[in-house]
């Protein structure tokens, strides 16, 4: 889910077990791969998502991290933050 980078305490971390967070991320680029433009995404799955991203941003450069995920740091920091619990 962090894009090849090894998290320590991801389930602290991200807040769900990583084999859920896999599965999201295979879930999403099945959709990319069959041409979905547009997906959508449960509160906990977006912050699942914005949690990853700032992990992979403690371990690369800011201008690798747009290079890499398409997006500027800047904008993954101004997802909203949704209060939700964590998936058991």
């Amino acid at each position: 889910m962090c894009w090849g980078f090894e998290v320590k305490d991801f389930e602290k971390k991200i807040g769900v077990k990583e084999e859920f967070a896999e599965a999201l991320l295979r879930r999403l680029l099945a959709e990319e791969k069959s041409g979905m433009i547009e997906t959508t995404l449960s509160a906990a799955e977006v912050a699942i998502v914005r949690r990853a991203l700032l992990e992979v941003e403690k371990k690369i450069e800011e201008w690798e991290f747009q290079t890499r995920m398409g997006t500027t740091l800047n904008q993954v920091k101004e997802i909203p933050i949704f209060k939700y619990k964590p998936h058991p």
